[in-house]
């Protein structure tokens, strides 16, 4: 008969055990956990591997160093209680429990398991929580150690790992005490992982790093309630970037967890909002320094705010260039391409750009994407009705166009300009590397009146590329022109002339040139 109980069965049942934690008197188990230095673990197999030479068999195989040495243990501990006339039993367990929270790592646990030590009720006598330390517990290295009382069966219906300790059959499923070595490091974790498979709501007021440390342990131990409250309290908790920088690196880059969606949900909200808008964001080292699984969630978010989902397939093409990202080492389940919604990009980017991206092409689902883009953009006005509904739009600043760079010429730079051309600095207009050129215009001249010409240049376009751009010019001195223009490789500059009183040029401190894709 299985021992899992629904969700509901044990919040109920957590309402009768609550009280019960740690009270001796209808407790049928004493788990002990002896904590030892940090490191124990690579301690032993050393020291093993150096004074048993035995352990190497004919053929250069090794036997299994942490069942001889919990034998060794086992026999230890019987030759120092027949000494003193009690009787003892002393068990070594080596439990193998499959690891069911989509951990990658293929964690088991023998190693802790394989150090399971139990005694009968008679070695009980007075236990207390904390045992204070003596010689004869220094003398197997344990620094001190915390004794628990427990009810197995409440453990059992929470944990297959306890399940199989305290409900297999075997002999340690008789034993009252049982103990279980501990790293230093991880002694708080595991008594707060104990309690709140007791009192789940003590984890309401614990530390990000506290919640973090149980999670991983809820997830070794299998202890899915416990896994469960860690997330739904971590989701509350989730409100800066550096606290979704130390989760996700838990969640997805340390381990894979699967059952975490809703959490990493949770998160893009913040991560959205300090990427918001993600043009002035994606070439600072703020974006590039994030880690992949990072970038997969914030990209993928509904709450980043965009001018144009070109800038999307532009910034993680960027990213992977910062950090040398090989995209034919990535899993064929690589999320990072499928982060940008290719029918949301413009069809002349999808064709221009996207189609013959050196790297994106060889990504992972690259041809499937790039064919979903383009079959959308296919589709008839009405079709595309149908389909509106499959296709999350990325949220705008209110109040913008598509895309927009503004230019300020400081007034020394306008002294100059009839004879140094002025350029801008060079600049991403909806995922088209472009430039202004300010050049006066010799051939008109009237009065107090000057003519210059704007030029804007899109760069690095390639063979039978066109891009349509509607633009517009603005500045302090003189009325704004809009211009139509489609730019190709051929043609990639489109030029207005602009004309202003030359009074009102030299009185200024600065002329403002704001160029705007509708």
């Amino acid at each position: 008969m299985s021992c899992d109980l629904k969700l509901a069965d044990l919040l109920e049942l957590s309402k009768v055990y609550a009280p019960e934690y740690n009270m001796p008197e209808l407790h049928d188990r004493v788990l002990v956990f002896d904590v030892m230095q940090d490191g124990w673990e690579t301690d032993a197999i050393l020291t093993n591997a150096e004074h048993n030479d035995d352990s190497v068999n004919e053929d250069g195989s090794v036997e299994d160093i942490s069942l001889k040495t919990s034998n060794e243990q086992q026999q230890e501990v019987n030759n120092e209680s027949n000494s003193e006339g009690e009787s003892s039993v002393a068990v070594e367990a080596n439990i193998k429990i499959e690891n069911t929270s989509g951990q990658d790592s293929g964690t088991s646990l023998n190693s802790e398991a394989s150090n399971l030590i139990a005694a009968d009720e008679n070695q009980l006598d007075q236990a207390s929580t904390i045992s204070s330390q003596n010689p004869e517990v220094s003398k197997k290295g344990i620094l001190r150690q915390h004794k628990i009382f427990v009810h197995s069966s409440w453990l059992a219906v929470q944990s297959k790992y306890f399940r199989s300790l305290f409900c297999s059959g075997m002999k340690e499923s008789s034993i009252k005490e049982v103990h279980v070595k501990v790293s230093e490091c991880e002694e708080a974790t595991h008594l707060m992982l104990l309690e709140a498979i007791y009192k789940a709501d003590i984890l309401n007021d614990a530390a990000v790093e506290e919640l973090l440390a149980v999670l991983e342990l809820a997830d070794k131990y299998d202890v899915k309630f416990v896994f469960k409250k860690c997330k739904y309290v971590l989701q509350t908790r989730v409100q800066t970037l550096d606290i979704c920088k130390q989760v996700m690196h838990v969640i997805k880059e340390k381990h894979s967890f699967e059952d975490v969606e809703d959490l990493a949900t949770t998160m893009q909200v913040t991560m959205g909002q300090n990427f918001t808008p993600l043009e002035n964001h994606w070439q600072t080292e703020k974006f590039t320094s994030q880690t992949q699984p990072f970038v997969e969630y914030l990209l993928a978010s509904s709450q980043l705010q965009t001018c144009c989902e070109n800038t999307v397939f532009q910034a993680l093409m960027h990213w992977m260039e910062v950090n040398n990202v090989d995209p034919a080492s990535l899993d064929k389940d690589s999320r990072l391409l499928k982060s940008v919604r290719f029918e949301a990009i413009t069809i002349d980017y999808l064709y221009n750009v996207v189609r013959v991206h050196t790297i994106a092409s060889k990504m992972p689902g690259f041809q499937d994407l790039m064919l979903q883009g383009m079959t959308y953009h296919a589709l008839s006005p009405e079709l595309k009705q149908l389909h509106s509904s499959e296709i999350t739009p990325r949220q705008r600043q209110i109040n913008t166009g598509i895309a927009q760079y503004t230019w300020t010429i400081s007034r020394a730079q306008l002294m100059n300009y009839k004879t140094t051309p002025i350029n801008s600095e060079k600049f991403w207009l909806c995922g088209y590397k472009a430039y202004i050129h300010l050049q006066y215009n010799s051939a008109y001249r009237g009065g107090n009146s000057y003519s210059v010409q704007v030029y804007v240049h899109l760069l690095e376009l390639t063979n039978k590329s066109y891009v349509p751009l509607t633009w517009t010019v603005s500045g302090q001195c003189f009325s704004a022109v809009s211009a139509n223009y489609n730019f190709s490789s051929t043609s990639s500059s489109s030029v207005q002339n602009i004309t202003f009183n030359t009074t009102s040029v030299w009185s200024t401190t600065s002329l403002t040139i704001t160029v705007n894709k509708m």
